[in-house]
């Protein structure tokens, strides 16, 4: 019995130190206090076409094509990167982080289902042609590294996009440094 009393008071003592840490969370703050940053929040454009990316702590530019579809860069947090999409033919996924071209050689390489062709390659580039059996689907893809000092950003196309040449090579240009103000 004694046992039993022991684990309710536990309980007991445990539900109420969360009643008052949520009642202190609640805040009686007031509205000049900081509020978090938004990672939902869209990056606004420069001009009609340049979206800066400073407020996802990425100093740089991206110089979207007119495709006839306002740009929008917005974070997407379970994959930890900014996305920026203009209509069917532009996508991008930026990350900050290390490139590991050899990685992504080895997957074309050993892909069972796509025959994958590099069309360029430079130290800072991978541009490669993915093709389904029976010329199902052609579909252009890349890897570019953007180094600024001494943090290096990954510009990739976004996953599950049908890109032709031409929207690769405008989104390989599209991405630059944000000039020192």
């Amino acid at each position: 019995m004694r046992l039993y009393f022991r684990g309710m008071k536990s309980s007991i003592l445990c539900i109420g130190s969360l009643l008052l840490f949520a009642a202190c969370g609640q805040g009686g703050g007031s509205s000049a206090d900081a509020q978090p940053a938004d990672s939902t929040a869209t990056a606004p454009p420069i001009s009609a076409n340049v979206l800066d990316l400073s407020q996802f702590d990425m100093p740089l530019l991206v110089n979207v094509p007119e495709k006839g579809t306002a740009p929008l860069a917005v974070m997407n947090e379970e994959m930890g990167q900014v996305e920026v999409r203009a209509g069917d033919h532009f996508g991008l996924a930026i990350k900050e982080m290390e490139p590991d071209f050899a990685r992504l050689k080895a997957d074309l390489e050993r892909d069972m289902l796509l025959k994958n062709t590099i069309v360029q390659e430079a130290p800072e580039l991978l541009l490669y042609r993915s093709e389904y059996p029976n010329e199902a689907g052609v579909f252009m893809h890349f890897m570019q590294v953007v180094k600024l000092g001494a943090r290096t950003f990954v510009v990739e196309d976004l996953q599950n996009g049908r890109f032709n040449e031409t929207d690769a090579k405008e989104m390989v240009a599209a991405v630059m440094p944000k000039p020192a103000s």
